[in-house]
Protein backbone atom coordinates (compact mmCIF):
# COMPACT_ATOMS: atom_id res chain seq x y z
CA UNK A 1 0.00 0.00 0.00
CA UNK A 2 1.40 3.71 -0.94
CA UNK A 3 1.24 6.36 1.50
CA UNK A 4 -1.59 8.18 -0.01
CA UNK A 5 -3.80 4.89 0.12
CA UNK A 6 -3.10 5.20 3.89
CA UNK A 7 -3.86 8.55 4.16
CA UNK A 8 -7.01 8.06 2.68
CA UNK A 9 -7.95 5.30 5.11
CA UNK A 10 -6.85 7.09 7.84
CA UNK A 11 -8.69 10.08 6.84
CA UNK A 12 -12.08 8.41 6.67
CA UNK A 13 -11.85 6.32 9.64
CA UNK A 14 -10.80 9.10 11.36
CA UNK A 15 -13.77 10.97 10.61
CA UNK A 16 -16.10 8.55 10.56
CA UNK A 17 -15.58 8.31 14.08
CA UNK A 18 -16.32 11.96 14.92
CA UNK A 19 -19.34 11.96 12.97
CA UNK A 20 -20.81 8.62 14.12
CA UNK A 21 -20.44 10.31 17.54
CA UNK A 22 -21.91 13.62 16.44
CA UNK A 23 -25.29 11.69 14.05
CA UNK A 24 -25.63 9.89 17.42
CA UNK A 25 -25.86 12.93 19.96
CA UNK A 26 -27.72 14.69 17.56
CA UNK A 27 -30.40 11.52 17.55
CA UNK A 28 -30.26 10.00 20.51
CA UNK A 29 -29.03 12.33 23.09
CA UNK A 30 -26.14 12.89 25.42
CA UNK A 31 -26.00 9.74 26.91
CA UNK A 32 -26.01 7.60 24.33
CA UNK A 33 -23.08 9.77 22.85
CA UNK A 34 -21.44 9.18 26.52
CA UNK A 35 -21.50 5.77 26.67
CA UNK A 36 -20.26 5.54 23.11
CA UNK A 37 -17.39 7.35 24.14
CA UNK A 38 -16.95 5.04 27.48
CA UNK A 39 -17.53 1.99 25.99
CA UNK A 40 -15.18 2.59 23.08
CA UNK A 41 -12.13 4.01 25.47
CA UNK A 42 -12.76 1.36 27.76
CA UNK A 43 -12.38 -1.61 25.30
CA UNK A 44 -9.17 0.43 23.95
CA UNK A 45 -7.83 0.66 27.45
CA UNK A 46 -8.33 -3.43 28.02
CA UNK A 47 -7.25 -4.40 24.92
CA UNK A 48 -4.33 -2.16 24.42
CA UNK A 49 -3.20 -0.89 27.60
CA UNK A 50 -0.98 -3.72 29.74
CA UNK A 51 0.39 -4.89 26.46
CA UNK A 52 1.33 -1.37 25.52
CA UNK A 53 3.25 -0.87 28.12
CA UNK A 54 5.79 -3.85 27.70
CA UNK A 55 5.50 -3.16 24.08
CA UNK A 56 7.26 0.59 24.72
CA UNK A 57 9.19 -0.45 27.58
CA UNK A 58 7.75 1.62 30.11
CA UNK A 59 6.23 -1.43 32.45
CA UNK A 60 9.56 -1.14 34.61
CA UNK A 61 8.81 2.66 35.23
CA UNK A 62 7.31 3.90 38.43
CA UNK A 63 3.32 3.83 38.27
CA UNK A 64 2.32 7.39 37.31
CA UNK A 65 5.52 7.80 35.04
CA UNK A 66 4.33 5.09 33.00
CA UNK A 67 0.81 5.49 32.47
CA UNK A 68 1.52 9.25 31.17
CA UNK A 69 4.17 8.42 29.08
CA UNK A 70 1.67 5.50 27.67
CA UNK A 71 -0.77 8.05 26.63
CA UNK A 72 2.04 10.43 25.47
CA UNK A 73 3.97 7.76 23.28
CA UNK A 74 0.30 5.77 22.04
CA UNK A 75 -1.29 9.01 21.25
CA UNK A 76 1.38 10.48 19.25
CA UNK A 77 2.45 7.94 17.25
CA UNK A 78 -1.20 7.99 16.08
CA UNK A 79 -1.08 11.79 15.07
CA UNK A 80 -2.40 12.96 18.73
CA UNK A 81 -1.61 16.10 19.61
CA UNK A 82 -0.58 15.51 23.34
CA UNK A 83 1.81 16.90 25.68
CA UNK A 84 3.68 14.96 28.69
CA UNK A 85 5.42 16.06 31.95
CA UNK A 86 6.86 14.35 35.00
CA UNK A 87 6.64 16.46 37.88
CA UNK A 88 7.92 13.48 40.42
CA UNK A 89 8.33 9.78 40.54
CA UNK A 90 4.81 9.84 41.91
CA UNK A 91 3.02 12.62 39.27
CA UNK A 92 3.14 12.83 35.90
CA UNK A 93 1.20 15.09 33.65
CA UNK A 94 -0.64 14.53 29.98
CA UNK A 95 -2.47 17.37 28.34
CA UNK A 96 -4.76 17.23 24.69
CA UNK A 97 -4.19 21.01 23.42
CA UNK A 98 -6.70 22.15 20.60
CA UNK A 99 -7.14 20.88 17.90
CA UNK A 100 -8.33 17.45 19.82
CA UNK A 101 -7.75 14.42 17.28
CA UNK A 102 -11.12 13.51 17.57
CA UNK A 103 -13.47 16.42 17.48
CA UNK A 104 -11.28 18.51 14.84
CA UNK A 105 -12.59 21.53 13.53
CA UNK A 106 -15.74 22.84 15.25
CA UNK A 107 -17.34 19.67 15.68
CA UNK A 108 -15.98 20.12 19.98
CA UNK A 109 -18.37 22.79 20.15
CA UNK A 110 -21.38 20.09 19.83
CA UNK A 111 -19.57 17.43 22.13
CA UNK A 112 -21.42 17.98 25.72
CA UNK A 113 -19.17 18.01 28.78
CA UNK A 114 -20.01 14.07 30.38
CA UNK A 115 -19.07 13.40 26.77
CA UNK A 116 -15.75 14.15 27.44
CA UNK A 117 -14.99 12.90 30.77
CA UNK A 118 -16.35 9.76 29.64
CA UNK A 119 -13.07 9.16 27.96
CA UNK A 120 -11.11 9.81 31.55
CA UNK A 121 -13.58 7.64 33.58
CA UNK A 122 -13.03 4.47 30.49
CA UNK A 123 -8.93 5.16 30.03
CA UNK A 124 -7.23 7.14 32.78
CA UNK A 125 -9.55 5.99 35.78
CA UNK A 126 -8.71 2.30 34.77
CA UNK A 127 -5.08 2.58 34.52
CA UNK A 128 -4.58 1.90 38.97
CA UNK A 129 -7.34 -1.25 38.42
CA UNK A 130 -5.55 -2.54 35.50
CA UNK A 131 -1.79 -2.02 37.22
CA UNK A 132 -3.40 -3.97 40.35
CA UNK A 133 -2.44 -0.68 42.11
CA UNK A 134 -5.03 0.84 44.34
CA UNK A 135 -3.03 3.93 44.76
CA UNK A 136 -2.51 5.52 41.69
CA UNK A 137 -5.65 7.54 40.45
CA UNK A 138 -5.94 10.48 37.75
CA UNK A 139 -7.13 13.93 38.57
CA UNK A 140 -8.13 16.26 35.92
CA UNK A 141 -7.23 20.14 36.25
CA UNK A 142 -9.02 20.93 32.68
CA UNK A 143 -11.27 20.01 29.92
CA UNK A 144 -11.36 21.67 26.63
CA UNK A 145 -15.19 21.50 26.23
CA UNK A 146 -15.50 24.10 29.23
CA UNK A 147 -13.60 26.90 27.50
CA UNK A 148 -9.85 26.10 28.67
CA UNK A 149 -6.66 25.81 26.53
CA UNK A 150 -6.47 21.33 26.07
CA UNK A 151 -7.94 18.60 28.43
CA UNK A 152 -5.28 18.31 31.34
CA UNK A 153 -4.50 16.11 34.44
CA UNK A 154 -2.38 14.20 35.77
CA UNK A 155 -1.90 10.61 37.09
CA UNK A 156 -0.71 10.93 41.14
CA UNK A 157 0.26 7.77 43.13
CA UNK A 158 -1.23 8.77 46.92
CA UNK A 159 0.01 7.34 50.03
CA UNK A 160 -3.65 5.23 50.25
CA UNK A 161 -5.60 3.19 48.57
CA UNK A 162 -8.87 5.27 46.64
CA UNK A 163 -12.09 4.54 46.44
CA UNK A 164 -13.90 4.24 43.79
CA UNK A 165 -15.15 7.35 43.20
CA UNK A 166 -11.52 8.71 43.59
CA UNK A 167 -10.21 7.02 40.86
CA UNK A 168 -11.17 10.25 38.75
CA UNK A 169 -11.26 13.74 40.60
CA UNK A 170 -11.12 17.53 39.36
CA UNK A 171 -9.06 20.24 40.19
CA UNK A 172 -9.39 22.97 38.06
CA UNK A 173 -7.57 25.37 40.43
CA UNK A 174 -4.09 23.20 39.45
CA UNK A 175 -1.61 24.36 36.64
CA UNK A 176 0.58 21.89 34.87
CA UNK A 177 4.66 22.59 34.99
CA UNK A 178 5.96 23.81 31.60
CA UNK A 179 5.69 20.80 29.26
CA UNK A 180 8.97 20.80 27.48
CA UNK A 181 9.40 19.08 24.14
CA UNK A 182 13.24 18.03 24.28
CA UNK A 183 12.60 16.08 27.51
CA UNK A 184 9.33 14.33 26.07
CA UNK A 185 9.45 10.54 25.21
CA UNK A 186 11.13 9.93 21.53
CA UNK A 187 9.15 8.65 18.41
CA UNK A 188 12.09 7.57 16.13
CA UNK A 189 9.67 6.34 13.27
CA UNK A 190 10.23 7.32 9.44
CA UNK A 191 7.25 8.90 7.12
CA UNK A 192 6.34 5.26 6.04
CA UNK A 193 6.00 3.94 9.53
CA UNK A 194 4.32 7.01 10.92
CA UNK A 195 1.74 7.05 8.28
CA UNK A 196 0.85 3.62 8.93
CA UNK A 197 0.35 3.77 12.74
CA UNK A 198 -1.83 6.92 11.88
CA UNK A 199 -3.71 4.81 9.94
CA UNK A 200 -4.08 2.09 12.42
CA UNK A 201 -5.03 4.77 15.42
CA UNK A 202 -7.69 5.78 13.36
CA UNK A 203 -9.37 2.35 11.90
CA UNK A 204 -9.08 0.53 15.18
CA UNK A 205 -11.68 3.37 17.01
CA UNK A 206 -14.09 2.80 13.99
CA UNK A 207 -13.15 -1.08 13.90
CA UNK A 208 -14.55 -0.79 18.04
CA UNK A 209 -17.14 1.88 17.80
CA UNK A 210 -19.22 -0.34 14.99
CA UNK A 211 -19.87 -2.97 17.73
CA UNK A 212 -20.37 -0.75 20.57
CA UNK A 213 -22.91 0.99 18.68
CA UNK A 214 -24.97 -2.69 18.33
CA UNK A 215 -24.43 -3.03 21.83
CA UNK A 216 -26.06 0.57 22.70
CA UNK A 217 -29.23 0.66 19.83
CA UNK A 218 -29.41 -2.63 19.01
CA UNK A 219 -29.03 -3.86 15.58
CA UNK A 220 -31.45 -1.69 13.29
CA UNK A 221 -31.17 1.80 15.05
CA UNK A 222 -27.18 1.15 15.06
CA UNK A 223 -27.33 0.40 11.22
CA UNK A 224 -29.62 3.51 10.45
CA UNK A 225 -28.07 5.38 12.60
CA UNK A 226 -24.52 4.55 11.82
CA UNK A 227 -25.00 3.80 8.13
CA UNK A 228 -25.99 7.56 8.09
CA UNK A 229 -23.30 8.85 9.75
CA UNK A 230 -20.99 7.23 7.57
CA UNK A 231 -22.45 8.04 4.48
CA UNK A 232 -22.62 11.69 5.16
CA UNK A 233 -18.97 11.41 6.26
CA UNK A 234 -18.03 9.69 2.64
CA UNK A 235 -20.23 12.26 0.68
CA UNK A 236 -18.59 14.98 2.78
CA UNK A 237 -14.77 13.91 2.61
CA UNK A 238 -14.92 13.19 -1.34
CA UNK A 239 -13.78 16.61 -2.39
CA UNK A 240 -10.55 15.98 -0.28
CA UNK A 241 -10.26 12.21 -1.32
CA UNK A 242 -10.47 12.87 -4.87
CA UNK A 243 -7.61 15.67 -4.25
CA UNK A 244 -5.47 13.13 -2.47
CA UNK A 245 -5.48 10.87 -5.31
CA UNK A 246 -5.15 13.24 -8.09
CA UNK A 247 -8.93 11.35 -9.47
CA UNK A 248 -12.14 12.92 -11.20
CA UNK A 249 -15.37 13.43 -10.15
CA UNK A 250 -17.07 10.12 -12.25
CA UNK A 251 -17.19 6.14 -12.04
CA UNK A 252 -13.83 6.02 -13.01
CA UNK A 253 -12.71 7.87 -9.61
CA UNK A 254 -14.60 6.45 -7.87
CA UNK A 255 -13.13 2.57 -8.86
CA UNK A 256 -10.01 4.73 -7.83
CA UNK A 257 -11.30 5.90 -4.28
CA UNK A 258 -12.58 2.25 -3.40
CA UNK A 259 -9.45 0.79 -4.37
CA UNK A 260 -7.40 3.41 -2.38
CA UNK A 261 -9.82 2.79 0.58
CA UNK A 262 -9.75 -1.24 0.62
CA UNK A 263 -5.81 -0.89 0.08
CA UNK A 264 -5.52 1.96 3.01
CA UNK A 265 -7.18 -0.47 5.43
CA UNK A 266 -4.87 -3.35 4.73
CA UNK A 267 -6.54 -5.44 2.42
CA UNK A 268 -5.55 -7.22 -1.25
CA UNK A 269 -8.69 -5.95 -3.47
CA UNK A 270 -8.80 -8.38 -6.77
CA UNK A 271 -10.80 -7.14 -9.59
CA UNK A 272 -12.94 -8.64 -12.22
CA UNK A 273 -14.78 -6.50 -14.31
CA UNK A 274 -17.45 -4.58 -12.61
CA UNK A 275 -16.54 -6.32 -9.67
CA UNK A 276 -14.19 -5.70 -6.85
CA UNK A 277 -13.60 -8.64 -4.30
CA UNK A 278 -11.68 -8.97 -0.84
CA UNK A 279 -10.74 -12.00 1.05
CA UNK A 280 -12.19 -10.06 4.27
CA UNK A 281 -12.13 -6.68 6.13
CA UNK A 282 -10.15 -6.12 9.30
CA UNK A 283 -12.28 -3.31 10.37
CA UNK A 284 -15.03 -5.70 10.79
CA UNK A 285 -13.02 -8.29 12.63
CA UNK A 286 -13.56 -7.39 16.54
CA UNK A 287 -15.43 -10.89 17.77
CA UNK A 288 -18.13 -9.37 18.71
CA UNK A 289 -20.99 -11.54 19.29
CA UNK A 290 -22.87 -9.76 16.37
CA UNK A 291 -22.93 -10.68 13.05
CA UNK A 292 -20.91 -9.39 10.02
CA UNK A 293 -23.39 -8.06 8.13
CA UNK A 294 -24.67 -5.79 10.45
CA UNK A 295 -21.15 -3.93 10.59
CA UNK A 296 -20.51 -4.29 7.18
CA UNK A 297 -24.01 -1.99 6.72
CA UNK A 298 -22.88 0.40 9.00
CA UNK A 299 -19.44 0.48 7.84
CA UNK A 300 -20.50 0.67 4.13
CA UNK A 301 -21.92 3.73 4.16
CA UNK A 302 -18.28 5.09 3.79
CA UNK A 303 -18.56 4.11 0.35
CA UNK A 304 -21.93 4.26 -0.62
CA UNK A 305 -21.34 8.11 0.32
CA UNK A 306 -18.55 8.30 -2.14
CA UNK A 307 -20.46 6.19 -4.87
CA UNK A 308 -23.13 9.44 -4.50
CA UNK A 309 -20.69 11.84 -5.36
CA UNK A 310 -19.47 10.23 -8.14
CA UNK A 311 -22.76 9.53 -9.75
CA UNK A 312 -22.19 6.00 -9.49
CA UNK A 313 -24.32 3.18 -8.61
CA UNK A 314 -22.52 0.64 -6.53
CA UNK A 315 -23.99 -2.93 -4.52
CA UNK A 316 -22.26 -4.79 -1.96
CA UNK A 317 -22.63 -8.27 -0.94
CA UNK A 318 -20.68 -10.70 1.00
CA UNK A 319 -19.15 -13.48 -1.20
CA UNK A 320 -18.26 -16.39 1.23
CA UNK A 321 -15.70 -15.10 3.99
CA UNK A 322 -15.27 -12.12 2.11
CA UNK A 323 -16.70 -9.18 0.66
CA UNK A 324 -18.05 -7.93 -3.30
CA UNK A 325 -19.01 -4.45 -4.24
CA UNK A 326 -20.53 -4.34 -7.73
CA UNK A 327 -20.08 -0.99 -9.90
CA UNK A 328 -22.94 -0.11 -11.89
Amino acid sequence: MSLIELKVAERLHKEFLTGLLLHLLMRHGEPAGTELIFQLFRRQHEEKFLAGLKTLGLDALPPAQACAQFIYLANKVGGVKVEYAAESARKAWVRYPPPRWIYEGPAICAIPRETSIAFMRAFHARCGVSLGNPRLGFVCTGITVDGVDGLTGYFIEEDRPLEEYERLRFRPHERPPPFDPGAMPPVPWDEARGAKARRNYAVQYARMALPVLVDILGENRAVAVGNRAAKLVGMQLQDEIREILGVAEDPVGFRACLLALLRGTGEDPIENGDEIRVANLRVLDVGAPTTDIVRFRIWNGLIEGAAAMHKTIVAARPAGDGWVWRLG
